[in-house]
């Protein structure tokens, strides 16, 4: 026998009467994820010492034209067997969970965490895990089922914990815009004023740019981190601006791109539990939410951003933190670039004092929001009081100069932004 039939015939040989499991299981306990056909190939070229009865397929039924055979032996385990498929106590199918969904069922709280867990291990394929997001865009989810969902991606990976930092812990997550820099310029200047700020962002979705491809055009710039690495720029800076690794919530992180290649992106519940779900895995206290709405936002109606808002407010506060929203106007873009680093330069002019009224204006309203959640001002004139300080001194770019460098940017592009990456060409609309 090759390694790899070896590895399968162990875990087979493991399985206990009763016990029932796909294709794909198999393949990924023993150490090969989407390897499930061949554990087929193994299985139908064995002579038959292997419990061959004990496996299904992904879709949860009997082996083809060995139906009678599978039911047969199955049953004398004490297995049930319905139609095509096992029906033995505690064994649930990806399939039916679509088409229970499919149909506007609901889903328990047990059958949510598995199939987070068939998915995040691989054990689930992509086209099912579409399959389960089309079903929930067109039939939703209530509020147990998201409450479910969001803390099942919440604990697919590990969970920061900053209590040992005497500062506050808050950060801000906008749903996205166009021309929507505002964490680049406002997490300095809110780290700068003594709050830490442990920021996962996301990269594009739909036509909305994403913050950690802006950074990227900082030559350098490393926005992929492990936990411990994240954990010790916010110690040491009180700014970490990051992606999700495989450690932080990596089951949204999956879903994320999977819901952007299946027009599920615009679904309520699962954009808020994918905001969600990353925010409290980064140990805050607190979280200011920037929910766009208008014409170039997710959220085209005004009833539909306070639906999302009050949403994932109410998520928060099941979860121990402290959560406000903002609704703010997306019916034209932000400041007046658009662009990865375009955005940038224009969040450094913001930094030295510069920039465009309403991006300037939005930075401070939500900047201000952060400082009076954390506790560190009173009240909002007082803490745009601090911000505009912090501007003023050059505390706040330094903080972003200072950040870059740790996470290996080039602080020369801070300093002379024209040294960022610009088009080819250009055309003058008259």
């Amino acid at each position: 026998m090759t390694g790899f039939e070896e590895e399968v015939a162990a875990v087979l040989r493991g399985l206990r009467p009763g016990e029932v499991v796909t294709y794909g299981e198999v393949a990924a306990e023993a150490g090969h994820p989407g390897a499930a056909r061949a554990v087929g190939r193994v299985l139908a070229t064995s002579d038959g010492d292997l419990p061959w009865w004990r496996v299904v397929t992904s879709t949860g039924r009997l082996v083809p034209g060995h139906e009678a055979e599978h039911a047969r032996r199955l049953r004398a385990e004490g297995v049930s067997v319905e139609g095509e498929r096992p029906q033995n106590e505690g064994t649930v199918n990806f399939v039916a969970l679509i088409e229970k969904k499919r149909d506007g069922g609901a889903f328990a709280p047990d059958e949510i965490r598995w199939l987070i867990e068939e998915y995040t291990e691989g054990r689930a394929p992509d086209y099912q895990m579409a399959a389960l997001l089309m079903a929930i865009f067109l039939k939703g989810i209530d509020g147990e089922e998201l409450g479910a969902w969001t803390h099942a991606m919440l604990t697919s990976g590990k969970i920061l914990d900053f209590s040992h930092l005497a500062a506050p812990k808050i950060d801000k997550h906008s749903t996205g815009g166009v021309g929507d820099g505002v964490s680049i310029s406002l997490a300095p200047i809110v780290a700068a004023c003594g709050v830490a700020v442990p920021m996962i962002s996301g990269r594009g979705l739909g036509h909305t740019g994403g913050t950690l491809d802006k950074l990227e055009t900082i030559p350098g710039f490393r926005t992929r981190l492990e936990p411990g690495e994240f954990r010790s720029l916010v110690e040491r800076h009180g700014l970490v601006l990051a992606g999700q690794s495989d450690s932080i919530a990596p089951a949204d992180g999956m879903i994320y791109a999977l819901r952007d290649a299946t027009g599920t992106v615009p679904s309520i519940p699962l954009i808020a539990s994918s905001i969600m779900s990353k925010k409290l895995a980064e140990g805050i206290e607190g979280l200011v939410l920037d929910v766009k709405v208008g014409r170039g936002a997710f959220m085209k109606y005004i009833e539909e951003a306070r639906e999302l808002a009050e949403i994932m407010i109410g998520i928060g506060r099941s979860n121990g933190t402290r959560v406000t929203a903002f609704l703010t106007d997306m019916s034209q873009p932000l400041g007046r670039e658009v662009g990865n680093a375009s955005e940038i330069r224009e969040s450094v002019d913001v930094l030295k004092g510069g920039g465009p009224r309403d991006l300037v204006e939005l930075v401070l309203a939500l900047g201000s929001e952060m400082l009076v959640l954390g506790g560190v001002e009173p009240n909002e004139a007082t803490a745009r009081d601090r911000m505009q300080k912090a501007i003023d001194s050059g505390a706040a770019f330094e903080k972003l100069v200072e950040v870059a460098e740790a996470q290996g940017g080039d602080p020369r592009v801070l300093e002379d932004p024209s040294l960022l990456a610009t088009a080819k060409g250009d055309y003058v609309i008259e």
